[in-house]
């Protein structure tokens, strides 16, 4: 047809410009109706599936948005749990905040320091070599491992008799390995691969005369 130009097929050179009034066609978009029936069923099948997906999810977020939204009270923020019956009348969010404070506390105090001073090493000296691939493929494995594997990692250290006065202890010794260190410990060891790479990623990002700079001081 005059005054168009086809596109190249795949494969083939990439075409330079058209020329100033010559337009461009394109091959039009491939319609689901010229599928094959087995295929027709099997799109539609799964645009269905998706679709109930995300109204099933938005039903239960709707459903506990609305009966949660009854019993919340301002007072809830800094009263502590009390048992009772009645599901209204045994809330309370102030131990919960208290622990997640208490425990994120913790984590930070032990994987601040640790992560930064690991960055450094490994990104100023890194000697020995061996070391710092070890301490890097374990800091990469640690970033992939779930989280709760983690924790029960952390229960079964802590649940050692030899590491009792770091947890609760029953009255014939055993130990619970429940604390609040015990818990902040586990939480620095999920914080500390984000804590070393972010580290490392800003060394690396350091201008040469800051790092000069530096060494002077």
């Amino acid at each position: 047809m005059a005054g168009t130009i086809d596109i190249a097929p795949a494969g083939s050179p990439t075409p330079s410009a058209p020329p100033p009034g010559r337009n461009v066609t394109r091959a039009p978009r491939e319609q689901t109706s010229s599928w094959p029936l087995a295929d027709r069923v099997g799109y539609w099948l799964a645009w269905c599936v998706g679709v109930g997906l995300c109204v099933i999810a938005l039903a239960i977020i709707a459903f506990m948005f609305v009966k949660g939204i009854s019993y919340l009270k301002p007072s809830m923020f800094w009263e502590s749990p009390a048992p009772s019956v009645q599901q209204s009348q045994s809330g309370g969010f102030l131990d919960p905040i208290e622990g997640t404070l208490i425990v994120s506390g913790i984590g930070i105090l032990i994987a601040a320091p640790l992560g930064i001073a690991l960055a450094v090493w490994m990104t100023e000296y890194a000697r020995p070599a061996w070391l710092a691939q070890a301490v890097e493929s374990a800091i990469e494995m640690i970033a992939g491992v779930p989280s709760v594997v983690l924790a029960l990692f952390a229960l079964l250290i802590f649940a050692k008799s030899f590491l009792g006065f770091l947890s609760t202890t029953a009255a014939d010794g055993a130990v619970y390995a429940r604390s609040f260190f015990a818990a902040g410990a586990a939480m620095s060891v999920l914080a500390l691969p984000l804590i070393v790479t972010s580290t490392r990623e800003g060394l690396v990002q350091l201008p040469g005369r800051m790092r000069e700079a530096s060494y002077a001081l």
